[in-house]
């Protein structure tokens, strides 16, 4: 009899794109396709039942695109962090993404929830908590409701909704995605698991005629896109690094000044992170309110030195014209102080400098006695339409006497099925 051979199915959902992977055993990509959310929904910030039904259905045809009767399939994915799903008091589905805030009639007083700084920006400020029940609250959602808040019967992690409504698969939840959400655990109403190993719950489902698979598939619990990115990076650094729209910080060590901030890492457990640095958005914004590009952006390595670099940054200026961290001030900040238009006003060489002056500031502050050699490997992720590239060049010739620097090569899909396959 011959051997059951495996499939791998990665769903990577964000704020920009739907990416879709399909790996065979030996975890090569043999297809894949991209979908560029507005094109699924108009409002990338807030989905109904009609959006969410197109999401759905292209996962399941791409499911039954890849499929191969032989094969068994895991199905394994990621999802944009800080983001509200589940089910209204009509019976819709909803999913409310961090876009669609900020709500400035909340407190703007930051507390910590789950590990993380409850910042304006994100959904749970959305939530309205009246009598034991639970409301969101519609007002900077630009949707059209005749109420100003809305029942939700229950709150459900993304793919769960996707798989729960759409194919009637009631799916786990994992520990990892849903701290993401800042919400107490108390508010999910499906199985959750609470487990640190990764490959401990799945939902196994033989000869579906809802997704056309005449052998078995593994469906796996959602984790974060920062989990998804970064595991295979924080498995063999000291520091990683992401540059995205946003950025982190995850570290093994701890901060100096002590910090209560951290993810929930499959097969890890709590690792500490600092988030929401100024990053990509940074430099979109910069180019569309400025006469400058990404090209000049990059360029503007060309001319930078240490000397340059430490003229740039001797005023310290803060680039958080946001709610997120500070790295002047080394605290999130709700209020800020800094505004577009200062942003606006730099060179793209001032910007630069700024910029990596935030990541320097931080790392400098972790402690690193547990590391037994001199240099601590810095891992960072992302490519930022080739910024990353030339700054690390930078880092490289200026601080290569502390730190190690890499640029990961890991793709998400390979990340993930690494997640699965680790022991603890």
């Amino acid at each position: 009899m011959d051997e059951i051979r495996k499939r791998y199915f990665i769903i990577d959902w964000g704020f920009t794109r739907l990416k879709l992977w399909s790996l065979n055993q030996d975890k090569k990509i043999t297809n894949e396709k991209y979908f560029f959310i507005k094109d699924l929904n108009p409002n990338p910030e807030f989905y109904l039942q009609k959006s969410l039904k197109k999401i759905a259905k292209e996962i399941n045809f791409f499911i039954k695109e890849i499929s191969q009767s032989s094969e068994e399939v895991f199905v394994l994915s990621s999802c944009q962090m800080h983001c509200l799903a589940g089910i209204l008091e009509n019976g819709e589905p909803f999913l409310s993404t961090w876009n669609d805030m900020p709500n400035k009639n909340k407190n703007s007083k930051i507390y910590i929830k789950n590990g993380q700084p409850t910042l304006l920006s994100m959904p749970i400020n959305k939530i309205l908590i009246e009598d034991k029940e639970y409301y969101l609250s519609t007002k900077n959602i630009r949707e059209i409701f005749m109420k100003d808040k809305i029942k939700v019967q229950n709150f459900l992690t993304p793919f769960q909704l996707i798989f729960n409504y759409f194919f009637n698969f009631e799916t786990p939840a994992s520990i990892q995605f849903w701290e993401s959400t800042c919400l107490p655990k108390k508010m999910i109403t499906k199985k959750i698991n609470k487990k640190n190993k990764f490959s401990d719950t799945f939902l196994e489902i033989k000869n579906s005629n809802l997704i056309n698979i005449k052998n078995t598939i593994k469906i796996f619990p959602e984790i974060g896109d920062l989990q998804a990115t970064t595991y295979s990076s924080l498995t063999i650094s000291d520091i990683v690094i992401n540059w995205g729209t946003g950025s982190q910080i995850i570290f093994k060590g701890s901060l100096k000044s002590k910090s209560a901030f951290y993810r929930n890492y499959p097969n890890v457990g709590k690792v500490s992170v600092i988030s929401h640095i100024p990053c990509g958005r940074i430099f979109s914004d910069y180019c569309k309110n400025t006469k400058y590009t990404f090209k000049d952006l990059i360029e503007a390595f060309y001319s930078l030195n240490i000397d340059i670099f430490k003229k740039s940054i001797s005023d310290d200026a803060s680039l958080l014209y946001f709610p997120g961290f500070d790295a002047q001030q080394f605290k999130y900040l709700n209020n800020v102080y800094t505004s577009i238009n200062k942003v606006c006003s730099y060179s793209p060489i001032k910007l630069i400098c700024l910029w990596l002056n935030q990541y320097i500031k931080i790392i400098n502050f972790i402690d690193n006695n547990h590391i037994k050699n001199s240099k601590m490997r810095v891992t960072i992720c992302g490519d930022l339409g080739g910024i990353s590239i030339k700054a690390i060049e930078f880092l490289k010739e200026n601080y290569s006497y502390r730190y190690s620097f890499i640029l990961s090569k890991e793709k998400v899909p390979n990340s993930i099925i690494k997640c699965l396959e680790d022991k603890n």
